[in-house]
């Protein structure tokens, strides 16, 4: 049975988090149903992300990874360029009780609270991911999850250089974080952790 495409408007009839996290893991995502897709969210989430600590990410969309994340931390601190999903954000608000706090703007000069863990999932081009590392690291202090780093790794929007070669410039350069677990099959997730 093919699975249908569902609208940002969907999400306004779920009453919790779970429901909202069984409408991604069910339906078609972005029109084509994606085997394995969300199962890697929840794999990488529930083994790096602690109820107790507060997260941030950069790069929200239609709010899939924002609405694993909520279901796995005390509270969420995400940001994100565009509008574009707004019905969407508003949803995932409703339901977050308080505990998510988005940010509409750049992510490369994000005013980050201290956090347990940042996951990333912005632009994927080595400019904005050399940026954004280079910015949040400091106020990260157990990991930092990388999103679409199969499908990103060499070539990013645009035809421009990939995430690839910023995350390994990054671990060069930065002696205090180590690559602790990757994750390849497409999108593919790669998890950094402080040393």
């Amino acid at each position: 049975m093919r699975k249908r495409k569902w609208t940002d408007d969907d999400m306004l009839d779920c009453e919790s988090l779970e429901e909202l996290e069984r409408l991604y893991g069910d339906q078609a995502y972005f029109g084509e149903v994606l085997d394995g897709y969300m199962d890697q969210y929840a794999e990488v989430f529930d083994n790096y992300v602690s109820k107790r600590a507060d997260v941030a990410e950069f790069g929200v969309h239609r709010c899939a990874s924002s609405t694993y994340l909520l279901r796995r931390c005390a509270n969420l601190h995400s940001w994100e360029i565009s509008r574009k999903h707004y019905t969407a954000h508003a949803a995932l608000m409703a339901l977050a009780e308080g505990r998510w706090n988005l940010h509409y703007g750049d992510s490369r000069g994000a005013n980050l609270p201290l956090v347990h863990t940042l996951f990333i999932d912005s632009a994927h081009t080595y400019d904005q991911m050399e940026a954004e590392l280079d910015h949040a690291h400091p106020r990260v202090s157990k990991y930092i999850i990388l999103h679409d780093t199969t499908t990103s790794w060499w070539i990013g929007h645009g035809h421009s250089i990939g995430i690839g070669p910023a995350v390994r410039d990054f671990l060069a350069a930065t002696p205090q974080w180590k690559e602790e677990e990757r994750f390849w099959p497409a999108p593919g997730m790669m998890v950094l952790s402080r040393v």
